[in-house]
């Protein structure tokens, strides 16, 4: 099946559900991870860590209808340069795509 992506946007609270589904559709089910730690998992890692940065979101991306076909989980970390004042960089923690040429590496790019 092939999905065409129509919008790439934030990863927001109300997609954790979806997103969760996209993990194990992709990952399979787990006996030590329940569907409801998955979806703990993804609000505490993506949207509720101390170094989250509304500037460098995690992202969706997004069939035409709205279907969440993509999934690109970031995590912002402040760092310093020889001493200097602190910069933030972007580290992608996860990837996932319902296909093989993942819709989802688009958003990286």
């Amino acid at each position: 099946m092939t999905h065409r992506v129509s919008r790439i946007r934030p990863f927001v609270l109300g997609d954790i559900p979806r997103v969760a589904e996209l993990h194990e559709s992709i990952l399979g089910g787990s006996r030590r991870l329940s569907m409801e730690n998955r979806r703990r998992y993804l609000g505490k890692v993506f949207l509720e860590n101390p170094w989250y940065d509304d500037t460098l979101p995690s992202l969706v991306a997004e069939e035409g209808h709205g279907r969440i076909v993509g999934f690109l989980g970031v995590l912002p970390r402040r760092m310093s340069w020889n001493g200097r004042s602190s910069l933030t960089i972007a580290v992608s923690r996860d990837c996932s795509c319902r296909r093989r040429s993942c819709p989802a590496l688009r958003i990286s790019q």
